[in-house]
């Protein structure tokens, strides 16, 4: 097959600094060409290092893309020529949809490794790429949003499962603990807070579906884990079929029956925002473990479902910063781990990508 009878596939992501030396240079061009001042770059220097120097993230996307390439090639041998373009670093979406069009492409279907559609977003990214394909007269189809893709759905719901079972087991632990008639002060709470990066409040107004998107898979999540609304608490005893994990003993499955007192909670959090004097998307996770604090619910788990893979905001800002503010509070605090390369998620979004180019085809 010729890569003029191929189709081209743009997977796009953020970007992220390759080394520490790119560190400003990335900062600037994320700032739309205005270079950071002396303390803002020594702050994000100081994040970086504090993760290990540089972020994971290019090279967990990498591994993304992989396995979405092998997925696309069994599913059609030798059909898509698999490109990756960045928002802020380097290849830009602008270079690899030159590429595409240097390789003659006709097509393309592009996605972004953001399970959200907002307009300011996902669509700027959609945007360039559409301007740099209209001048080679390549047409383009995008995957705007995956926020309910099953796949996706059951592996975060697995995560906060195992996460939830990890707390009640602590709890467990520490009521054993205690010496005979110590009486509980309250019944023990447990909240899942579902994240996603915060946007300036005014760019997700008018209609765009951001905070919908985000809100649809949040629910989608708690009816399969058995919850009820929003910050609505529900005794543990009542989710036991729903929070039992494959190969528990009879005893594991018992213990939900000891803890009649324990509830469990969800509320959707924001994440991430910039220091601006803008308003941005809120409560903020911080400010939320705070106010839990103060109604004495001390078992937090955090599931970053708007990231699709490991980087600063989720190592830096919920690992260190998050954790440190839930330590000072005595707040038992946990993290659901990143999509990265789960070949489950990652098979499904290639299977979404063939398809709408098999629509792309018969049309």
């Amino acid at each position: 097959m010729t890569d003029s009878a191929k189709t081209g596939v743009l997977l796009m992501s953020y970007g992220t600094p390759k080394s520490q030396e790119d560190i400003e240079a990335f900062y600037t061009d994320v700032r739309r060409g205005r270079p950071p001042s002396r303390e803002q770059l020594d702050e994000l220097v100081q994040r970086y290092q504090l993760i290990g120097g540089t972020s994971p993230l290019t090279k967990k996307t990498y591994q993304q893309i992989e396995a979405i390439s092998s997925r696309l090639d069994s599913l059609s041998p030798g059909k898509y020529l698999v490109v990756y373009g960045t928002k802020h670093s380097s290849p830009k979406i602008e270079e690899a949809v030159q590429e595409l069009a240097d390789a003659k492409v006709s097509s393309l279907i592009g996605m972004v490794f953001a399970p959200h559609y907002s307009r300011f977003s996902i669509g700027e990214y959609l945007e360039r790429a559409q301007k740099v394909a209209a001048a080679s007269e390549i047409k383009c189809r995008f995957i705007k949003s995956f926020a309910l893709d099953g796949k996706l759905l059951d592996f975060l719901t697995d995560q906060i499962r195992s996460e939830l079972n990890k707390h009640i087991n602590q709890i467990v632990l520490l009521r054993k603990s205690r010496t005979f008639g110590d009486s509980l002060s309250s019944p023990d709470k447990i909240m899942i807070l579902i994240t996603a990066h915060s946007l300036p409040r005014h760019l997700v107004t008018n209609g765009d579906p951001y905070i919908d998107e985000l809100n649809s898979t949040a629910a989608a999540i708690a009816k399969k884990l058995g919850l009820g609304s929003e910050s609505e608490f529900v005794e543990l005893s009542l989710l036991k079929d729903k929070l039992v994990e494959k190969g528990d003993s009879e005893p594991e499955r018992e213990r939900f029956d000891l803890l009649e007192d324990i509830e469990i909670s969800w509320q959707i959090a924001w994440q991430s925002a910039g220091k601006t004097d803008q308003e941005w998307l809120g409560p903020d996770i911080l400010t939320v473990i705070k106010d839990l604090s103060e109604r004495e619910i001390t078992d937090v788990i955090i599931c970053p479902a708007g990231f699709m893979a490991d980087h600063l905001e989720v190592l830096y800002d919920i690992d260190i910063d998050g954790q440190k503010l839930a330590k000072n509070l005595g707040v038992a605090l946990s993290r659901t781990e990143s999509v990265n390369d789960n070949l489950m998620v990652m098979n499904s979004l290639a299977e979404k990508i063939h398809e709408l180019a098999a629509d792309f085809d018969s049309n």
